[in-house]
């Protein structure tokens, strides 16, 4: 037992070194347990593996003992958009994204302490973007590359109160890595200064356009701490119902350095910039991040089958506009500084609706299906090339095989993105979006 223990933490800590961001609905990632996965996150209310600690941590009260999971997200994307020219009918610019994997981990442990206490600590990402266009690329005063990872350490207790109801309680802290390069122009941060003479197709070609005096490139890192609340109550022999909620939370990223390399005035139109200036200053910012509604019911009223129906309301209300505050402000190529600079988002709160089903075809072994509609929260205002996002319908499929106190889940979900374009883009880069995502997800469970 003792070397069984070891073995998966050695692979644990391997496994969450691993880690790379993806974008989620928002950014947010909610494949957090291939068993949830594989039922489309319609979990809530079943909640009896370690993943529960993610979706509904009173959950945690059905397990005996001490379980141990481990696990990992593998998401494959396919991104892509079409610019149409303000200056020649019919032309079009085709941009798309290279293909990358992405890993996202996850790790679970729960201990029953007697009948009614039961511990739970879960790792995870809960929120990540991955985005990389080309240097080349129409849009790279919008988004030329951004990434976001994050690191979260949930601590659970888990109480049953009878044995009909079990309530939890857990705190959050989160770790946020930041990094953003992008074409700039003095527009981004004095537009009294500067008025843009030529549309950004001028210099498609070379990735250049007088509104791109310079390359920025932020990187910042911060933390935040947030609270969870969970519940759990058995209707009768074959009914649940499951409550869960995620406090939204402030990350006070306090590690902030941007660099922008200026091109000289007197080169704004070379299609390769003769000479570079560097600036180098730090930066302070408040990131919010939302708060998750999590309610459920399922049911085992079917011989060998469990079925669950889930909504989740998710407040990004709180991802409003960010601001970052520079120390000392960024020499401009001008001799002028700016001490500011506002990336505006005004994000909406969404509703989610999950189904899933789980089959037990043996004792050993289970199949599972769902479906999950997932609606997007960006407005057509402020929706660009950093995060794509749009409606979209994701189908799972999974199963689950256990062989004495092993338990091996897998599950596979196509994510399709509602095609979306955009005419009100505050930025005033106005594209047409395509975007797929496909997601499989391994967890290894051990009951010790």
């Amino acid at each position: 037992m003792k070397r069984a223990t070891l073995f998966l933490f050695l692979i644990s800590v391997v496994w969450c070194s691993s880690v790379l961001p993806v974008s989620g609905a928002g950014f947010l990632i909610f494949e957090q347990g291939s068993k949830a996965m594989g039922m489309a996150g319609a979990f809530t209310a079943t909640a009896d593996d370690p993943s529960a600690i993610f979706n509904n941590p009173a959950g945690i009260t059905q397990l005996s003992g001490t379980h141990v999971s481990i696990g990992n997200t593998f998401v494959r994307n396919d991104q892509k958009y079409d610019v149409d020219s303000a200056s020649t009918p019919g032309l079009v610019y085709h941009e798309e994204m290279a293909s990358r994997t992405f890993f996202l981990p996850h790790l679970y442990m729960t201990h029953q302490m007697n009948d009614k206490l039961t511990l739970g600590f879960g790792y995870y990402t809960p929120f990540g973007i991955g985005t990389d266009w080309a240097d080349s690329s129409v849009g790279n005063s919008v988004a030329n590359e951004a990434h976001i990872k994050t690191y979260d350490f949930n601590p659970n207790l888990a109480y049953k109160v009878n044995p009909k109801l079990s309530v939890a309680v857990g705190v959050h802290y989160l770790r946020l890595k930041t990094q953003i390069i992008r074409n700039v122009g003095l527009a981004d941060f004095r537009p009294d200064l500067y008025t843009p003479v030529v549309s950004y197709e001028t210099f498609a070609a070379t990735g250049q356009s007088a509104e791109q005096l310079g390359r920025l490139k932020l990187d910042a890192r911060g933390g935040g701490w947030a609270y969870n609340l969970g519940l759990l109550y058995k209707i009768n022999e074959f009914w649940k119902a499951g409550f869960s909620y995620r406090s939204d939370m402030k990350v006070e990223v306090s590690r902030s350095e941007s660099t922008v390399d200026w091109r000289p005035s007197g080169n704004v139109f070379a299609p390769v910039p003769i000479q570079l200036v560097s600036t180098h200053t730090y930066g302070y910012t408040k990131l919010g991040l939302p708060g998750i509604y999590l309610a459920g019911v399922s049911t085992t009223m079917f011989d060998k089958w469990n079925m669950e129906f889930d909504v989740q309301y998710t407040t990004w209300n709180h991802f409003d506009d960010i601001v970052v505050k520079m120390e000392p402000g960024l020499a401009l190529n001008t001799g002028a500084r700016s001490n500011k600079l506002v990336l505006q988002e005004d994000w909406e709160n969404v509703w989610g609706f999950h189904l899933g089903t789980e089959y037990k075809y043996t004792d050993n072994f289970a199949a599972r299906a769902g479906y999950f509609y997932d609606k997007n929260p960006i407005p057509d205002r402020t929706l660009g090339a950093i995060l794509p996002d749009s409606d979209r319908h994701n189908f799972s499929l999974g199963c689950g095989y256990t062989r004495g106190d092993w338990t091996l889940d897998a599950a596979y979900i196509y994510s399709h993105f509602e095609n979306r374009s955009t005419d009100t883009n505050y930025q005033n880069f106005n594209a047409s979006y395509k975007s797929d995502f496909h997601l499989l997800g391994v967890t290894l469970t051990k009951k010790i």
